[in-house]
């Protein structure tokens, strides 16, 4: 008695198990691909997203120069040293965070942001961290 071979490549031989494996491990890296895709896209212009349960409800609107400037100055370049917020720039680019920091009462480190100096930060980024 003679065993027929097969003339088929040794990768169609996995059978119906494998390959609803590999199918399995193809989906989900298309769909992880699919998921993170996403992330990383254009950053938003506008860092006042940190804002969104805080609304707009001052006025006048608080302004970098006119305001957040002075208060970051006297209250957080001890520690942040360089232009981090002694710049506009500085300080837009982080203004979601010096926001959260400042709301959930964790910066300044040490002592407390008056209340007023604490909603005028706020604001600035629910407002739109304008110059």
């Amino acid at each position: 008695m003679t065993t027929k071979k097969s003339h088929q490549p040794k990768s169609l031989k996995l059978g119906a198990r494998a390959n609803n494996q590999f199918n399995f491990v193809v989906l989900g890296l298309v769909g992880l691909m699919t998921l993170l895709a996403g992330c990383g896209s254009t950053p938003s212009t506008s860092p006042n997203t940190v804002a969104a349960t805080t609304a707009c409800t001052t006025s006048p609107i608080p302004t970098y120069s006119g305001s957040a400037a002075v208060i970051l100055a006297n209250n957080c370049s001890s520690c942040h040293h360089g232009t981090q917020f002694a710049s506009y720039t500085g300080a837009f680019a982080d203004a979601n965070n010096i926001a959260s920091q400042v709301s959930a009462g964790t910066m300044p480190q040490g002592y407390t942001l008056s209340a007023n100096d604490k909603n005028t930060l706020v604001q600035w980024v629910a407002c739109g961290s304008s110059k």
